[in-house]
């Protein structure tokens, strides 16, 4: 399945018209995939996550600010991710089928940033792809995850990662491979 729409700024302006914002093969046998994953303990200091300003360029709002702290060390990057009580960007629909909040998701590509922000001198980055997401358990409401990061390539103009997010038993919730950004650089987010 392809899902395309014209992608407009902030301000409502014309950015790019029927930009394909994915196209996916999804499997509906019910088997669900393994994930293949431990958590390696975190190395390096953490660092508490603060959020722009309404006004900034790119501004997350309280619903998607659910990453906490930051920890990196070389090529890898740790996250403390809080999961939300309930899933509000679902909006009015339903929410069983569920198997994670989109915010969960949205926080994993925030932590991606925060390293490529530390590792490319102020670099904004913004979502292009990526290549295969898997999903394990569901996340539980208010469920205190962590977040492994491992950054596969970092240019002058784009980021390249693998993450995993982990539940509070070390079980793997969903994996992220080939998560491609853009690395705008020469401001503030």
């Amino acid at each position: 399945c392809r899902l395309v729409g014209d992608f407009v700024n902030r301000r409502g302006q014309l950015v790019q018209k029927d930009r394909l914002h994915f196209a996916a093969k999804a499997d509906l046998s019910g088997d669900r995939a393994t994930i293949d994953a431990t958590l390696p303990p975190a190395r390096g200091s953490w660092t508490d996550i603060t959020y722009p300003q309404r006004d900034a360029l790119l501004y997350h709002g309280p619903p998607l600010r659910l990453l906490r702290r930051l920890a990196a060390d070389g090529d890898d990057a740790w996250g403390q991710i809080d999961l939300p009580g309930e899933n509000e960007l679902a909006g009015n629909r339903d929410k069983a089928g569920w198997l994670i909040p989109s915010a969960a998701i949205d926080a994993c590509l925030y932590a991606c940033g925060v390293y490529a922000w530390v590792r490319a001198d102020g670099g904004v980055t913004v979502p292009e792809s990526l290549s295969e997401i898997r999903f394990g358990r569901p996340g539980r409401p208010l469920e205190h995850c962590t977040v492994h990061v491992r950054c596969r390539e970092m240019t002058e103009k784009l980021g390249r990662f693998d993450f995993t997010l982990f539940g509070d038993d070390g079980e793997p919730i969903f994996q992220v491979e080939g998560y491609c950004c853009h690395v705008l650089r020469g401001g503030t987010p």
